[in-house]
C-alpha cells in the first residue's frame, strides 16, 4: 500500500548525565539465511516496512549497551542465558557445542513461520558426533524457556532444523562459525505446490483440511467466521501461500504455540485493538529505544466488494459489500485513526476487492470491512529495543508502552519478536503497529 511519510519518530534512553548512551557495536556472526521467504504485512500491501526481516533478524545492527543491572517492570526471563540450554530431539547438545555456542535468536511474527537460529563457534575440537546432532528434521527447542515456567504464553514453539550455515576464514585464527537454521511446523506448508477445490466450506473448514496433512499439529480455530464459501481453489501453489492468502483476504492471523506439548496452529481475527491488560512497557525501564514511522494511507476506505453468483450470473453492481467506517473504535485507533489523516489530502481514498468466491452480501461485507481494516493497521509501525529478554511480549499481543510523550503513548500491537542473546548481552526486539494516534 503507497504511503505518504508524515513523520518519524526516534528515541532512546539516555543516561545519568543526560547524554545518549553509546551503540553497542556487535559483529556479524551468522550468514542471511536463505530458507525464511519473508513478507511483512506492509509487503503484502505494497509498501515498505521498517521492520527487519526474520532470516536476516541474526544479523546484528545497531543496538544500545545497557547498564549493568535493571529494574525491570514485567514479565523478563530471569535467566536468558537458559537461551544455551539447548536441545535436539529432547537430547542435550554435545558439552563441546553448548561451550562453543556464539547466540542465539529467535524470532515469531504474524503470518510467519518461527524461526530459530543458533549460531557456534567450531574448532579442532568438534567431532563428527558434534556435526551429527543437528540433522534436519531435528526437533530443537529451548529448555526451561519460560518465565518461572507459569507465565501463560511465555514457551516458545517448538522449532525443527531445516538448514544450516558452514564459514571458515583464515584471518578468523582457524575458528569457523556453524549456523543451525530452525523452523516451527507452519514452515512444512511451504513444501509443494498443490491444487485443490473446495466446496461449500467455511475457512475454518478449509484451515482444517489443510492442517491436517501436517502430522502433529491441530487446528485452533478461534471467533472465525461461519460463512460458507461456495467455491475455493487452491490453484498449484504451496498450503502455505495459500492458507495466507485467505488470512490476507480475511484479516485473519496465524501462528503455532506450544501448550502443554502440544503443538497448535492457532487462527483467528487479527485481535489488534484488544485491551493488553496488565501488560505494559515503560521507556528507561523496560524500553531502551524506540524507533516509529507514522504513515498516512492512500487507498483503502471506502473498500467496495464485489462477489459472483454462478447459479443467477449476478456480478458487479449487483452483487457487492461495502465499508467506510471502522466497526469500532478502541484506545489503539486513539483521536485520529489512519484513513481520518487521510482526509488532509483526499475526500475519500477507496478500492475495490473482487471476490468471485462470494455470493452472500454478508459475507461481503466481512470482506469489504477486512481490507479496509488491514489497510489501516499499519498506520503507525516501528521497533522498540528492550534491556533484557521478555518473553510475555511475544507476536499477537498487544502491549501498552508509556514514559515516551503523550504523543507516542498508547496500546500497541505486537506483530513480531525477536529474542536473541550473544556474548555481548541479551535483548528483545520488537515490532509494534497500532491504527492511529
Amino acid at each position: 500500500m503507497p504511503m505518504q511519510t508524515v513523520s518519524t519518530i526516534r528515541s532512546r534512553s539516555r543516561g545519568a548525565h543526560g547524554s545518549d548512551k553509546p551503540s553497542r557495536s556487535r559483529t556479524r556472526t551468522t550468514k542471511r539465511s536463505s530458507h525464511q521467504e519473508h513478507r511483512t504485512m506492509s509487503d503484502l500491501l505494497g509498501g515498505g516496512s521498517t521492520i527487519p526481516t526474520a532470516h536476516n533478524a541474526a544479523e546484528g545492527g545497531a543496538t544500545l549497551a545497557r547498564p549493568g543491572g535493571s529494574g525491570l517492570s514485567h514479565g523478563v526471563a530471569r535467566n536468558a542465558n537458559e537461551l544455551r540450554n539447548v536441545t535436539v530431539d529432547e537430547q542435550h547438545v554435545t558439552p563441546t557445542a553448548s561451550a562453543a555456542q556464539v547466540s542465539a535468536v529467535f524470532v515469531q511474527e504474524i503470518n510467519m513461520p518461527a524461526m530459530c537460529q543458533v549460531v557456534y563457534a567450531v574448532d579442532e575440537h568438534w567431532t563428527e558426533r558434534d556435526f551429527k546432532q543437528f540433522k534436519f528434521g531435528g526437533k530443537l527447542e529451548f529448555s526451561d524457556l519460560a518465565l518461572g515456567g507459569t507465565a501463560q504464553g511465555a514457551a516458545l514453539p517448538v522449532t525443527y532444523i531445516s538448514g544450516m550455515t558452514f564459514e571458515a576464514r583464515p584471518e578468523s585464527g582457524g575458528t569457523s562459525l556453524l549456523t543451525v537454521v530452525a523452523f516451527d511446523k507452519l514452515h512444512w506448508l511451504r513444501f509443494g505446490a498443490h491444487t485443490t477445490p473446495f466446496v461449500n466450506q467455511t475457512d475454518k473448514q478449509i484451515f482444517e483440511s489443510v492442517v491436517s496433512l501436517v502430522e502433529g499439529v491441530t487446528l485452533s480455530a478461534v471467533d472465525m467466521p461461519d460463512n460458507a464459501y461456495p467455491y475455493v481453489l487452491q490453484d498449484n501453489e504451496t498450503d502455505y501461500d495459500f492458507l495466507m492468502r485467505r488470512c490476507e483476504e480475511g484479516n485473519y492471523e496465524c501462528m503455532v504455540k506450544t501448550e502443554k506439548s502440544i503443538e497448535k496452529l492457532i487462527v483467528r481475527p487479527s485481535i489488534q485493538g484488544k485491551s493488553p491488560g496488565e501488560l505494559a512497557l515503560v521507556y528507561r525501564q523496560d524500553i531502551e529505544a524506540i524507533s516509529l514511522d507514522l504513515r498516512v494511507p492512500t487507498v483503502g476506505s471506502p473498500v467496495t466488494s464485489w462477489g459472483y453468483d454462478v447459479t443467477t450470473g449476478k456480478m458487479g453492481e449487483e452483487l457487492k459489500g461495502y465499508c467506510d467506517k471502522d466497526d469500532y473504535r478502541n484506545p489503539m485507533t486513539g483521536r485520529t485513526a489512519g484513513f481520518q489523516a487521510s482526509q488532509s489530502f483526499a475526500s475519500t481514498v477507496p478500492m475495490t476487492v473482487r471476490r468471485p468466491d462470494l455470493r452472500d452480501p454478508g459475507a461481503l461485507n466481512y470482506a469489504a470491512q477486512a481490507a479496509r481494516t488491514l489497510r489501516q493497521n499499519v498506520f503507525l509501525e516501528g521497533t522498540a529495543t528492550l534491556r533484557d529478554i521478555n518473553l510475555q511480549t511475544t507476536a499477537g499481543v498487544n502491549v501498552a508502552l508509556t514514559g515516551v510523550n503523550a504523543f507516542v503513548d498508547g496500546w500497541y500491537y505486537i506483530v513480531k519478536s525477536t529474542h536473541e542473546r550473544d556474548r555481548q548481552g541479551d535483548r528483545t526486539v520488537l515490532g509494534l503497529r497500532r491504527s492511529g494516534i
